[in-house]
């Protein structure tokens, strides 16, 4: 489903819910209270789709249960396409400060335009996932895409196969 990292297909909220509930749960079981925390990834999907509720619960479970240190790194993993202004400063006002673009499929200027929505509202500290040998990908198009998406001036770039290049 996407958005949580469960493969590719249309994102179903019911099992979303369901998901971020049982993380909830587990996030409160944790033996781990009061542990220091460095880094916070939420990754593996576009979580700019959870509900912005669950974002503020998840801050406050999290909160309660562990000690964030004044500079911690909290990053979400957002496809540019799902990434409103109005998600990004709910995003920054409750911590984030890294933003790691799944860039799976993507437009240069809906993402150039997400990428400076991220930097008006503070978060500059960016991660770009590229994919290359994706179906219909062609070696002229990723040298046509590359210089494009490196002249936005990511933090970090993480490139990835398809796999099913042939």
């Amino acid at each position: 489903v996407k958005g949580l990292g469960w493969g590719a297909g249309a994102y179903q909220a019911e099992i979303a819910r369901d998901y971020l509930q049982s993380l909830l749960k587990e996030i409160e079981s944790s033996p781990f209270k009061g542990q220091k925390v460095f880094s916070l990834l939420g990754g593996a999907g576009d979580w700019s789709l959870v509900p912005p509720d669950f974002f503020k619960q998840l801050i406050r479970v999290l909160s309660k249960k562990f000690r964030f240190i004044s500079k911690s790194e909290f990053t979400l993993e957002v496809s540019p396409s799902d990434l409103s202004l109005k998600k990004i400063r709910l995003f920054r006002q409750l911590g984030v400060n890294r933003v790691s673009l799944n860039l799976f499929r993507f437009n240069f200027p809906g993402l150039k335009e997400t990428v400076s929505n991220l930097k008006k509202v503070g978060i500059r500290n960016l991660n770009f996932d590229l994919y290359f040998g994706q179906p219909g990908q062609t070696l002229s198009s990723w040298k046509k895409d590359l210089p494009r998406i490196v002249s936005l001036k990511p933090t970090h770039l993480s490139l990835y196969t398809n796999g099913s290049a042939s």
